[in-house]
């Protein structure tokens, strides 16, 4: 080969290289950079960018440790600045939520080749309260469809989530085991549990054992008796926030056999014929069965500052905790 032809490769080879196109770098590489950069500069702007950019992104942001085999959107909601837990914010960050929350729910659980189904190893879902802002029906079943193993789901974000697309979606989640539940209405007038997601449950969860709700409503009988009905096989309760009458949590003690632990966490102790003497304490304990006798453990009180802010005072068990668990 001449000199002439030898120059002529050359060249070509060059083109050829500085033609490749952006998109087309290695996947590898574009971690390594992508690891440099903000949360919410990813999640904002180099996620619109491209297909694969935005695959990387969301590999970097939710599948950094594949062997947790869970897919936990508080790292979403973090990197907006959304960090208050009930999901009762107004903030540029709830604004940044609604705008890159469409490519985010559409793509997330997509793969390609080999990674199609690779959802179908998960195991465990969060949904943190601030999604209430974004998440609907159609999102939910979208997951569920791509993510038939999930044995555990937290949805505390489920305002947006009506029975019939929470029935749809436990079609695929039958194996369910644990189920949080949040604010089921961005109202501040809602005041009671919603009895249709509660009884929704006893036709969608049938391995449900372990239930977590978290949220303001009040715990009463009527809803004391839907969870008795829902979960037959309960055998652990988690309450937060959640204002509880001594009536209700004895009808779920007494028609729950295998119910083993109650776990309360700052929660506003009632009595259905009254109420205690105030709203400013919060109180955390357990309730263990062991055998045929039962065990009341004090953790704390909290002193309630703001609606969302709290202090643990230091001072003996109340009259008001002593009054409530006997």
């Amino acid at each position: 080969m001449n000199r002439s032809k030898r120059c002529k490769v050359s060249i070509d080879k060059n083109r050829e290289s500085c033609s490749r196109r952006w998109e087309d770098l290695d996947y590898n590489i574009l971690r390594v950079i992508f690891n440099l950069v903000s949360d919410k500069d990813l999640l904002c702007n180099v996620t619109g960018v491209c297909r694969s950019w935005q695959r990387a992104c969301l590999d970097l942001l939710f599948w950094s440790d594949p062997k947790a085999k869970a897919l936990d959107f508080r790292n979403l909601t973090s990197s907006l600045g959304i960090k208050k837990e009930t999901g009762m914010v107004f903030s540029e960050g709830v604004d940044l939520l609604r705008r890159v929350w469409p490519r985010i729910a559409r793509n997330i659980l997509e793969g390609e080749g080999e990674d199609a189904d690779w959802g179908r190893s998960l195991t465990k879902i969060f949904i943190p309260a601030p999604l209430c802002f974004v998440l609907v029906d159609e999102d939910l079943v979208s997951m569920a469809e791509r993510t038939p193993g999930v044995e555990s789901l937290i949805l505390f974000g489920s305002s947006g989530i009506t029975r019939g697309g929470f029935a749809k979606a436990m079609v695929y989640w039958r194996n369910v085991t644990h189920l949080g539940l949040g604010e089921r209405s961005s109202s501040l007038w809602k005041t009671t549990m919603d009895m249709e997601i509660l009884e929704e449950m006893g036709k969608s969860c049938p391995k449900l054992a372990t239930l977590e709700i978290r949220s303001s409503t009040r715990l009463e009988t009527e809803a004391a008796r839907a969870i008795v009905r829902s979960v037959p096989k309960l055998m652990t309760l988690r309450l937060e926030n959640v204002k509880v009458f001594k009536g209700a949590i004895r009808l779920i003690i007494s028609n729950s056999p295998e119910l083993k632990v109650i776990e309360f966490r700052s929660c506003d102790l009632r009595f259905e014929n009254s109420r205690l003497s105030s709203d400013t304490y919060r109180f955390s304990f357990d309730w263990t069965r062991k055998g045929d006798s039962e065990e009341w453990c004090f953790q704390y009180c909290s002193a309630l500052v703001t609606d969302d802010i709290e202090h643990k005072v230091e001072f003996p068990v109340s009259d008001d905790y002593d009054l409530w668990i006997h």
